[in-house]
């Protein structure tokens, strides 16, 4: 490629820099979408931690109905069972949100960077030699 590219005029170079540009733009902006997306189903964590809350206020009613002397002792077991699974939930929605919040942040640089940091690796180093050899001084064909 480069032997290629160090011969092609100028029009064709602009034009495949804006290429790479628009390459590199794309995938920030699908990598952007991508980590959005998954933070705002962190979201999903919130709804857990709620829905976790509620299940151990239903174990703390049962405690009270537990109380009761005339009901027996069904109701406590049951009661304390509830509200470990509630704390149980609440602790992994928690979980869920952060780790959904950091799966966000890592695909979605893993989505902008790879393609663009492979692409701009293959294109920066043809495009720097394309630089210098405009720069340096036309040699002699004949060697003299």
């Amino acid at each position: 490629m480069s032997a290629s590219f160090r011969r092609s005029g100028s029009a064709t170079v602009r034009m495949l820099d804006g290429l790479m540009a628009a390459w590199a733009v794309f995938w920030l902006v699908i990598g952007s979408w991508t980590a959005l997306s998954l933070w705002e189903l962190s979201h999903l964590g919130e709804t857990i931690v709620t829905s976790g809350q509620a299940i151990g206020s239903a174990g703390r009613a049962l405690e009270t109905i537990a109380e009761l002397p005339v009901v027996g002792e069904g109701p406590g077991a049951l009661a304390r069972q509830v509200r470990e699974a509630a704390e149980r939930i609440v602790t992994s929605g928690h979980e869920a949100k952060s780790n959904l919040r950091r799966l966000g942040v890592l695909v979605g640089l893993a989505i902008a960077l790879i393609p663009t940091v492979a692409m701009l690796g293959c294109y920066l180093p043809a495009r720097r030699e394309r630089r210098q050899a405009g720069k340096s001084p036309p040699r002699s064909e004949s060697g003299t």
